[in-house]
């Protein structure tokens, strides 16, 4: 049992993350390793599937049913003063953000989730962050990038966050 201690303690020194984060990383890295399914370590662990996908992304392992992949790419465009689409690479429209009055409203099409926001960039990436966690459920892949570019012409990453760090979190498994 000491063993297991100062592995996740040295994962944590050599990834500079907490003792807690590197435990949760290399006790489903090694459920990966044994050969279980992302779907098993969410039963073993009580994860939620998002979450266990965003550690093996981050640290970047794979299990039997998901390794990270090439992201589906989906862009909020804007379409006139007021309203913004996110649309899939093929111009597809799969959700909506409108103003109303002085705040911005952006909903999935044919209903479901809806977020506010006083800036459109905040409502944006609140519904980004709950499309991105049902992806598998809405277009069928677990990896998306959802991005938005404001009015000043900056492209940002709404969601996932993904680890500034990912290269050191790898090391710091195999090491």
């Amino acid at each position: 049992m000491d063993n297991v201690g100062r592995l996740y303690s040295q994962v944590a020194a050599q990834a500079d993350v907490s003792p807690e984060k590197a435990q949760v990383a290399v006790y489903l890295y090694n459920l990966a390793q044994q050969g279980k399914s992302i779907g098993d370590a969410c039963r073993m662990t009580r994860m939620e599937r998002p979450d266990v996908r965003n550690v093996a992304r981050d640290w970047g392992f794979q299990f039997t049913d998901y390794a990270p992949s090439l992201p589906l790419p989906l862009e909020w465009h804007k379409v006139k003063r007021g309203i913004w689409e996110l649309r899939l690479p093929d111009g597809t429209a799969v959700a909506d953000m409108k103003s109303n009055h002085g705040d911005y409203v952006a909903e999935w099409r044919g209903g479901g989730n809806a977020e506010s926001g006083s800036k459109p960039e905040v409502a944006a990436r609140r519904l980004s962050i709950e499309i991105e966690r049902q992806s598998l459920k809405l277009f069928g892949v677990d990896d998306v990038a959802i991005g938005f570019t404001g009015p000043d012409g900056v492209r940002e990453r709404l969601a996932p966050e993904v680890a500034a760090n990912s290269q050191k979190f790898a090391e710091a498994l195999a090491a």
